[in-house]
């Protein structure tokens, strides 16, 4: 199995349609046998930020669900060695 970090500019790419997001959403498509994404809570909140100031909060709490109940793993806490690992790719 494959294993990825989300950011949250690649997230927000996908949600806003923008030039280069086809990659992250087939990534986002894949199967979770094949793929596990993860994406930082600090990641989550500038995707939820962005939304907001862009869409308004309705819009920003509806993709904040969809979010948290889709593929993307959010991790709310970071070891040291996962920090190091995350940086190394």
């Amino acid at each position: 199995m494959k294993r990825y970090i989300m950011d949250a500019c690649g997230l927000l790419a996908v949600l806003n349609r923008e030039v280069g997001a086809e990659p992250v959403k087939a990534l986002l498509e894949e199967s979770p046998e094949k793929v596990a994404i993860f994406m930082n809570v600090v990641n989550l909140l500038e995707v939820y930020y962005g939304i907001l100031r862009k869409s308004g909060r309705e819009f920003a709490d509806e993709t904040f669900m969809s979010i948290k109940s889709g593929p993307i793993v959010v991790v709310d806490v970071i070891s040291d060695k996962v920090f190091r690992e995350a940086v190394r790719n």
